[in-house]
């Protein structure tokens, strides 16, 4: 006897079986979908990716939802950064089913010019974008340190943050 998983793969293949040849009808009657050419693609999504972020943390405010918090450091201009911060949102969200919160703090010597929108059709995605050159240091010394600072900002570091191989005279 089946269990209602192994039965209900097995509807789903007896479906993909009967529809190969005729899906492209369907998706124009029933989809609305316009006539053209259709090419079937590989059905197997198997994608397999190990990879690291860079900081990832669940954050409970103290008023307000939780969130999955993550962020990349990033020193080059990324052509690929939208499509792999889309591919992290959607296993974070997957696993934690929580609102994820996106950032990629750029430390770049150059001017950030990665794409961070998408909308294509339903979809929109974005993540921030944040050329951390633009910002002044802020204190992030912990409560009761004593590290010295700028004038009038004890704690501070004078300048703005740098790009990675940055010296002072190009950047």
């Amino acid at each position: 006897m089946h269990s209602f998983t192994a039965m209900a793969q097995d509807y789903d293949k007896i479906f993909r079986e009967v529809l190969k040849d005729i899906f492209p009808a369907v998706a124009r009657k029933v989809l609305g979908i316009p006539e053209g050419q259709y090419k079937p693609l590989p059905v197997d999504l198997q994608y397999t990716s190990e990879r690291e972020a860079d900081q990832l943390w669940e954050v409970t405010p103290t008023t307000g939802e939780p969130f999955v918090l993550h962020c990349e450091f990033q020193s080059t201009n990324d052509k690929q950064m939208l499509a792999r911060m889309l591919l992290y949102y959607g296993f974070l969200y997957y696993q934690k089913k929580l609102p994820v919160h996106q950032y990629v703090l750029y430390v770049g010597r150059d001017k950030p010019q990665m794409d961070h929108q998408l909308q294509v059709r339903s979809l929109i995605f974005s993540y921030r974008l944040v050329d951390l050159k633009t910002f002044p240091l802020p204190d992030l010394s912990p409560v009761g340190s004593q590290r010295r600072g700028t004038a009038g900002h004890p704690g501070r570091l004078p300048g703005r943050v740098r790009g990675v191989g940055c010296r002072k005279d190009n950047c």
